[in-house]
């Protein structure tokens, strides 16, 4: 009886245990306010002169962040503040510190930094020390967007972007002014740079291969292109100015097209153009639109301020 009653005890002292080693061992869960693009490229342990680098990934491994031309680092020795600073990667890829000296940091990874800082200061000034790189700002990962969009300006795109994710960080085109071809300014290793051309309506239309990679450092240029006033009045459906892209060659029966055509009383084969010189004197210029359309006479090229004139047709 004495042994089932003490084999009683030790069950419900067990059972009344077992849920606070279970909540012991969950995970506790990050203070608020932690997260985001910058604590994605910057988590981990700091690096120690034996290479140990807490739960940072590999060197080259995905999320283990590629220190760039103009990047700002905040390089940290635990317990040595003398040794902690704020320092950008110059344009030569070089960073300078006490003690350690210059160190080419463009290319490195945070980690691979954190170990030739720990190696250069142990054991000769600090004997095993914790190193730590955190990124404050990503220069180097920065494209710049600019021309005919909503929101010109420099954009971090940490990560892989296409051509069509960097332009809408401008908050897209201004379709209306873009010229017909992109360009994309890339700098090179050796210093110089190249152009890639990328067809404007390629890329609005989908195509995948317009639909470029971008890297840190891009310049993308969206053109602006310069805008024609065309006039039409007289017997059009839509008579009016308007504005048409120089790129897209208006001519005198694409003109009356925009205008809505010729209504039902106006006269395709009396059409005239008025052009005025820069000295003010005004040509005026007869043109078959009927004969345009079979083939028979050219169509007329418009320039800035160039006016049609579709008159009524006799009955």
């Amino acid at each position: 009886m004495t042994m089932a009653r003490t084999f009683g005890r030790w069950t419900l002292l067990i059972a009344l245990l077992a849920p606070i080693s279970a909540r012991a061992t969950e995970a506790v869960p990050a203070p608020p306010g932690q997260g985001g693009a910058a604590d994605q490229w910057n988590g981990g342990a700091a690096t120690s002169a034996g290479g140990q680098a807490g739960s940072l990934p590999a060197p080259g491994a995905t999320g283990d962040y590629v220190i760039g031309k103009q990047d700002l680092l905040q390089i940290s020795v635990f317990d040595l503040d003398a040794l902690s600073q704020l320092v950008r990667v110059q344009d030569d890829g070089t960073i300078s510190l006490p003690l350690v000296g210059d160190i080419r940091a463009d290319g490195m990874t945070r980690s691979d930094l954190e170990k030739t800082i720990a190696r250069r200061l142990s054991p000769k000034y600090v004997l095993d020390p914790q190193v730590s790189v955190f990124v404050k700002s990503f220069e180097s990962k920065k494209v710049t967007v600019i021309g005919a969009v909503r929101a010109p300006g420099s954009f971090e795109v940490i990560g892989t972007r296409s051509l069509l994710e960097a332009i809408s960080m401008a908050s897209g085109t201004i379709k209306e002014q873009a010229g017909k071809t992109i360009q994309v300014i890339r700098h090179l290793p050796d210093g110089g740079s190249k152009t890639i051309p990328v067809g404007f309506d390629a890329l609005e239309s989908g195509d995948p291969a317009a639909n470029i990679p971008i890297e840190g450092g891009d310049i993308i240029q969206v053109p602006v292109d310069d805008l024609l006033y065309i006039y039409v009045n007289g017997a059009v459906r839509a008579p009016g100015v308007f504005r048409i892209k120089r790129s897209e060659a208006i001519t005198a029966l694409r003109a009356v097209t925009i205008a809505g055509g010729i209504n039902e009383r106006g006269s395709e084969r009396r059409v005239k153009v008025l052009k005025t010189d820069p000295d003010g004197t005004t040509h005026v210029i007869p043109i078959d639109l009927k004969k345009v359309k079979q083939g028979k006479e050219p169509d007329m090229a418009l320039g800035d301020h160039d006016v049609v004139v579709v008159p009524e047709a006799y009955f």
